[in-house]
């Protein structure tokens, strides 16, 4: 496993161990998460794609001329409200940790899940016990972009937005069989119209 796995599974054990505290009022979240925690191997291979789709994000995001036909309109649309940089799991933990304040975008991205994210425990599903977690961890991400980014309330939730589509679609391109798309993907499907042709025709495809 290589330092820079390492340190994002590092990262986002963090988060998700702060999540279980503050989402404690969602019991199928709470579950959620603590399955996770439980389930070492399946928490960790599903940060390593999600570490791999930023890195693709940002590796993209500077060489739009260069990106793969099938998400580039995503990546594109991200990039346009985003800039070029997308900041890594290791870069949200670090300001977590260095500015621990209720004013940090990382906190509020987590208070604002406790607020807002309600959807992910109506929809726990048992034969999926990762979904809600990772459904919450995608969206609370995104909303820590966003944060991270700008101080005005329409862009936080357009980056936030454009980051998910955006995430979502290179993950659908390039790790078609990961589980973190397994858990996701019911959401995206149901999103369909909001993604470009390419990627609709993908879901269309790869629907059972």
């Amino acid at each position: 496993m290589s330092s820079e796995i390492s340190n994002a599974l590092t990262s986002a054990e963090k988060a998700r161990s702060l999540a279980q505290r503050i989402l404690a009022q969602y019991p199928h979240t709470s579950e959620s998460l603590k399955w996770l925690k439980e389930n070492n191997l399946e928490f960790e291979t599903r940060i390593t794609d999600f570490d791999s789709v930023i890195t693709r994000l940002n590796e993209t995001i500077v060489n739009l001329d260069q990106a793969n036909e099938q998400y580039k309109i995503e990546v594109n649309e991200l990039a346009k409200v985003a800039g070029d940089h997308i900041p890594s799991l290791l870069e949200a933990e670090s300001e977590t940790v260095d500015k621990f304040t209720h004013n940090s975008p990382a906190l509020q991205a987590f208070f604002h899940a406790k607020r807002e994210f309600g959807w992910a425990d109506e929809e726990f599903d048992p034969k999926r016990p990762a979904k809600s977690a990772m459904g919450i961890f995608l969206e609370g991400y995104g909303r820590y972009v966003g944060l991270r980014l700008s101080n005005e309330s329409d862009q936080i939730t357009k980056i936030q937005k454009a980051f998910v589509y955006a995430f979502e679609a290179i993950l659908l391109v390039e790790h078609p069989e990961s589980k973190l798309l397994g858990d996701i993907k019911e959401w995206m499907t149901a999103d369909a119209d909001k993604f470009s042709e390419p990627i609709q025709q993908l879901l269309k495809l790869s629907s059972p």
